[in-house]
């Protein structure tokens, strides 16, 4: 059977996502919303059994088998309790009708859609009807919400973080004022600064002083020791750069210059 004979418009072809408990109940809700129309109830297996429970002068139950005895049964909808044996088989059953198509769909029957799908080339509709959502469709609407809660909740706290973390950076240096000597003759600050330098009357660093105290100290990360001597160092007033007077210069003896010596040539007999 082509699919190019199927004459259903694609929003009158549904889906309606159920566990496989509730179709029979979903069934006689479908059945009673329609019952002005001439209904073809539809599965791959013997469904006999659902005349007596379903009492409707307006429905009719066909299995997949006696269709092809019965090719011509037309309806204004049909209803597929399950899903075909194969696609070309599901393609048959919209055949019986023009107008509606429903699909009753557990969740191992929506696993399988994609068959029917790709031979359509067209994708189906799906919708839920209320009272009858699946309790997977029901489980993950719920993680969704939490999910949903867990990501508020860890904004506000970010935001509460980011809004200590602007007051604790907007706190303003407190400066540090020079209160005297205490008993040793120290100076005493009334807080800790890196403007001061410790000396005994408190005045801060000069600019050179702050220049030397940070080449210094990146020297000091980088391995060399800041007693050591410096050649190009620019504040030649410092001590550190004064060599005493006992400072010599190691001397190592010279090698003398290598002397190759060349073989002597024998002499010829003739000479």
């Amino acid at each position: 059977m082509s699919v190019d004979t199927i004459l259903i418009k694609r929003h009158n072809h549904r889906v309606h996502p159920c566990d496989r408990t509730q179709k029979l109940a979903l069934l006689e809700h479908l059945i009673n919303l329609h019952s002005d129309k001439e209904i073809l109830v539809l599965s791959a297996l013997d469904i006999s059994t659902l005349e007596d429970k379903i009492d409707a002068d307006n429905v009719s139950f066909v299995q997949d088998k006696d269709l092809l005895e019965n090719p011509k049964v037309k309806c204004d909808m049909i209803i597929s309790l399950d899903l075909s044996t194969s696609p070309e088989a599901y393609v048959q059953r919209l055949n019986q009708t023009s107008t509606y198509a429903l699909l009753l769909a557990d969740d191992k029957d929506q696993q399988e859609l994609y068959k029917i799908e790709t031979l359509m080339k067209r994708t189906l509709t799906k919708e839920v009807i209320s009272s009858f959502e699946p309790e997977s469709y029901i489980k993950d609407r719920e993680a969704a919400k939490d999910l949903k809660e867990r990501q508020e909740y860890n904004r506000q706290n970010q935001e509460e973080r980011d809004e200590k973390r602007k007051k604790a950076w907007a706190k303003q240096k407190k400066e540090s004022k020079y209160l005297g000597k205490d008993e040793d003759g120290k100076p005493i600050f009334s807080g800790k600064s890196g403007e001061r330098n410790h000396r005994f009357d408190g005045t801060p660093r000069s600019e050179d002083e702050k220049e030397y105290a940070g080449k210094e100290k990146s020297q000091r990360r980088a391995g060399s020791k800041p007693w050591e001597k410096k050649e190009n160092n620019t504040n030649n007033n410092d001590w550190r750069n004064k060599s005493s007077n006992n400072d010599t210069k190691p001397t190592t003896a010279k090698r003398p210059p290598r002397v190759i010596k060349m073989p002597k040539q024998k002499k010829s007999a003739e000479g």
